[in-house]
């Protein structure tokens, strides 16, 4: 039996367009600016103060998401959260005389809010497809390369990113919307297989994060190579969406991963391979994101919260020691690649039983 992802009522081409395009490109500017913000203050300070500054800001800005996310969808204004995103992060990059730990929780707050509350709205527009969420985060990848550049260069104004940032809090209030049904705190949504399910698929993104740990590119410190590499990040994430909801999700995301594992481990030396590894592998993201939103429907930025904090769960050890650079880390990232295949096909299995069950009882009922 076939299953039929598109939404049955999709939400106007208008609207779409313009969500997509207005809150990824706040992304890449958010992310930007959080970049931009956190490497300045760590060029200007000691190594072991720098480490407690990026680490302090990415645990808040990924780890403390679920909490902002529950919260966004308690108020039933994920809006607001997205406006406030933008808001604390402008303050965060304008005031570039407080401390640096204290700018670093003051930008984390800010990209947390923005994500959870800018992701509920677009993951909103038509929520059975995995394309909306794939255009919303891609372009995240491009402004975090980007702004790290400018933090270490110093090439940048932070009075201009701010005003970008407040303008793109401006502009959120004015667009058409679409309506959310934001689940009751008592609802639930657990059915046979689910608690497995919702657990895979976090799995996979937590040893997604992991393989950060054993992959190694030795050509990323030649800018061209550097930003190709970020845009087929980009392309990945983005067209990932597109593909599964043409193709079908098991397809490209187990397809993707399976054919990425040699590219990026085995391959990484050469940038052609490595870049078509990684755009295979980012093309799983869009997929893992709905599917985990579609398991836990109403509360959309929760759901968005849990998988960024089962990607700095995933990332923290890469964080600590860097890529490594032995044979052996080679196999242990190809192993880790094909086990998060084998772990994202077992949760889509669950996922397209449940679903089908669903779409079952709606044909009795008719």
């Amino acid at each position: 039996m076939s299953l039929n992802l598109r939404s049955a009522n999709p939400c106007p081409k208008s609207m779409l367009a313009s969500n997509l395009v207005v809150y990824g490109a706040a992304h890449a500017f958010v992310d930007m600016a959080c970049a931009a913000a956190v490497v300045s203050l760590a060029s200007h300070i000691s190594p072991a103060d720098a480490c407690v500054c990026i680490l302090t800001y990415n645990i808040i800005a990924f780890g403390t998401q679920p909490l902002s996310g529950m919260w966004s969808d308690f108020s039933g204004s994920p809006v607001a959260f997205a406006v406030a995103g933008c808001v604390i992060t402008a303050l965060a990059v304008f005031f570039t005389g407080w401390p640096p730990l204290i700018a670093s929780c003051v930008a984390g707050i800010g990209n947390s809010l923005f994500h959870v509350g800018s992701g509920a709205v677009c993951i909103s527009l038509r929520p059975d497809e995995a394309a909306p969420a794939g255009i919303f985060v891609a372009p995240g990848a491009f402004g975090l390369t980007v702004g790290s550049l400018m933090g270490k260069t110093g090439a940048y104004s932070p009075a201009a990113l701010a005003l970008i940032l407040v303008t793109f809090a401006l502009v959120f209030s004015r667009l058409e919307r679409p309506e959310i049904a934001f689940a009751q705190p008592a609802s639930t949504a657990a059915f046979e297989g689910f608690e497995a399910a919702l657990f895979l698929f976090l799995l996979t993104v937590v040893m997604r994060a992991f393989t950060g740990f054993f992959v190694n590119f030795p050509w990323k410190s030649d800018l061209k190579l550097l930003l190709l590499l970020t845009l087929a990040v980009v392309a990945g994430k983005a067209f990932g969406g597109i593909a599964a909801d043409r193709f079908g999700w098991r397809k490209i995301t187990v397809g993707g991963l399976l054919a990425s594992s040699a590219l990026i481990t085995f391959g990484g030396a050469s940038a052609p391979c490595a870049m078509a590894g990684i755009l295979m592998f980012n093309m799983t993201m869009p997929v893992t994101l709905v599917a985990v939103s579609k398991l836990l429907p109403g509360r959309p930025a929760f759901s968005l919260g849990l998988t960024c904090l089962a990607l700095i769960l995933g990332a923290l050890p890469a964080f600590y020691t860097g890529p490594a650079k032995t044979p052996a880390a080679e196999i242990a990232a190809f192993a880790g690649v094909i086990i998060s295949a084998a772990v994202m096909y077992r949760a889509l299995n669950i996922y397209f039983d449940h679903m089908i069950q669903i779409a079952k009882s709606e044909y009795r009922e008719v």
